[in-house]
C-alpha cells in the first residue's frame, strides 16, 4: 500500500519494501479516536496513511479547536515538515477519524548522513521545510476569529 505514495515515486515495489524494512518503519493499526501523534509531541517519524481517514487538528491555550486537513486518500503522507527543520515539536495533532492503518517511518530514515546529496540540495530541503512549517504557523494565526486572539498567537508562535 506504501507504494501508492508520492515519496516513492520511481522506485519498484522490492526497493519500496527494502527501504521500509532498512529504514525500521512500523505500520499502526488505530481506532477510531487514537492519536498518531499528540501537538507538542517531538517528531519521531513521517506517516503515511493506509487506509482509514486522519484528521489533523489544533487546540489553541483556550480550548479553541481547529480542525486543519482531514486525509482519506491512501498514499497521503503527513507530519513530513519536521523532518528538516530544528522544531522541537508538533503544532498539531493528528488522529483516526476511523479506524485506519497508518505506516509510521522513522525520522532517521530521513538523516542526510550516509546520503550524497549536494549541499545545494540539502540546503533546498531545509528551506522548503521551514517555509512550509512558516505557512502552517501562518494558518494557525489566520484562523484566529479576534485581533487580541491573533496578536496573542502572533507573540506565540512566531
Amino acid at each position: 500500500m506504501a507504494d501508492q505514495s508520492e515519496l516513492f515515486q520511481g522506485m519498484t515495489a522490492d526497493d519500496v519494501a527494502s527501504f521500509l524494512k532498512n529504514a525500521g518503519a512500523k505500520q499502526l493499526h488505530l481506532t477510531k479516536g487514537d492519536y498518531v501523534f499528540m501537538q507538542n509531541d517531538v517528531p519521531e517519524c513521517t506517516f503515511i496513511l493506509e487506509g482509514g481517514s486522519i484528521v489533523v487538528e489544533h487546540n489553541d491555550a483556550a480550548g479553541k479547536r481547529a480542525i486543519v486537513n482531514v486525509f482519506r486518500n491512501p498514499g497521503t503522507v503527513f507530519g513530513e515538515v519536521y523532518m528538516y527543520t530544528p522544531e522541537a515539536s508538533y503544532d498539531y495533532s493528528a488522529y483516526a477519524n476511523e479506524d485506519s492503518t497508518v505506516l509510521a517511518i522513522p525520522k532517521a530514515a530521513f538523516s542526510m548522513e550516509g546520503v550524497v546529496l549536494s549541499p545545494v540540495a540539502v540546503n533546498m530541503l531545509r528551506i522548503l521545510a521551514a517555509k512550509a512549517l512558516f505557512l502552517n504557523k501562518k494558518l494557525l494565526l489566520m484562523a484566529s476569529l479576534s485581533i487580541r486572539e491573533k496578536l496573542i498567537k502572533f507573540l506565540l508562535i512566531l
